[in-house]
C-alpha cells in the first residue's frame, strides 16, 4: 500500500499529513518538508514589508514658486517645459508629470499676455483650455463639466473619458485662471482603476502669494503732459535784425 493511501484512508488531516512525512525516516520527505516551510514563512514576511511599507508611504507637498502655488504627491515629479505655439503667440508651458501604477499626475501652468486677458471673458478661456486638453483622447466625451471657484479664483472641473493608444482611459482634471496666469491639475488613469487618491491631489492644491511688481525700467513714470522723449536742448545763435529803412509808399487819393 501507498504511504499517502494509508495516511489519508485512516481519516487524518492535511497538518497531520505534514506533520507524519516529516516524523518518517526518509530523507527525501524530509527535505521537501523543509522546504515547504521555508517558502510559508518567506511569503508572510514579504506580505508583512509590503503591508509596511504601503503604510509608511506618505505624500509629500511641493512648492512651486514659479507658478506660486503648492500641491501634494506622492512621490518627487518630472519638470518639463515646452513652447506652444498658437493663433495669439508663443508661451511657455511648465509641466510636471508623475507616474504612479496605472494613473499619471499632471500639473502646469503658463502666463498668458495680460491685454489677452483684459479683452477675454474667463468662462471662455477656461472651457477652451478643457477642450484642448481633450486632444490625447480618441473619441474623447465629456462626463462632467462645471465652473467652480477657490479662494475667489474663477475654474473649471471637467471628467472626460475616451480611448489613449486604444486603450480605454479616463481623465479627471481641474483648470483655475488666476490673474494672467492658467493652472491645470489632472489625473490620467486606466478605466476602473480610480480611487480616493484622485480626489486628494486634486484638492491639495494651495494658493502662494502672486508677485505682480514690475520693474522701474520696463515701465516708466511719466506725467500727464509730458513728453517721454528726452531732447537735449539746442543753443540758437541770436539773430541780428537791421532797422527798415523803406520809404512808405503812398497811395493817391481819388476824387
Amino acid at each position: 500500500m501507498d504511504r499517502r493511501q494509508f495516511l489519508w484512508g485512516n481519516g487524518m488531516c492535511h497538518r497531520d499529513v505534514v506533520g507524519s512525512l516529516a516524523n518518517l525516516k526518509c530523507p527525501a520527505w524530509t527535505e521537501r518538508y523543509k522546504q515547504m516551510r521555508v517558502m510559508r514563512w518567506c511569503v508572510f514576511l514579504l506580505m508583512l514589508l509590503s503591508l509596511m511599507g504601503c503604510k509608511k508611504r506618505k505624500w509629500q507637498k511641493f512648492e512651486v514658486k514659479g507658478g506660486a502655488f503648492s500641491i501634494s504627491l506622492p512621490a518627487k515629479p518630472k519638470k518639463e517645459t515646452r513652447k506652444v505655439k498658437t493663433k495669439l503667440g508663443t508661451f511657455e508651458v511648465h509641466m510636471y508629470t508623475l507616474s504612479w501604477g496605472e494613473s499619471t499626475f499632471l500639473y502646469s501652468y503658463a502666463d498668458y499676455p495680460m491685454l489677452l486677458v483684459m479683452f477675454s471673458k474667463p468662462k471662455m478661456m477656461l472651457e477652451g483650455a478643457a477642450k484642448g486638453s481633450t486632444k490625447q483622447f480618441a473619441g474623447a466625451k465629456f462626463l462632467k463639466k462645471q465652473l467652480i471657484k477657490k479662494e475667489g479664483v474663477n475654474g473649471i472641473v471637467f471628467e472626460v473619458e475616451g480611448k489613449i493608444k486604444g486603450i480605454p482611459a479616463r481623465s479627471s482634471a481641474r483648470v483655475f485662471l488666476r490673474k494672467n496666469r492658467l493652472v491645470q491639475t489632472m489625473v490620467i488613469h486606466r478605466k476602473g482603476y480610480g480611487g480616493a487618491y484622485i480626489k486628494k491631489f486634486l484638492d491639495s492644491l494651495k494658493w502662494l502669494p502672486m508677485k505682480t511688481k514690475l520693474k522701474q525700467k520696463t515701465i516708466p513714470k511719466l506725467k500727464l503732459g509730458t513728453n517721454p522723449v528726452v531732447r537735449k536742448p539746442v543753443s540758437r545763435k541770436p539773430v541780428s535784425r537791421k532797422p527798415d529803412v523803406r520809404k512808405p509808399v503812398v497811395k493817391p487819393n481819388k476824387r
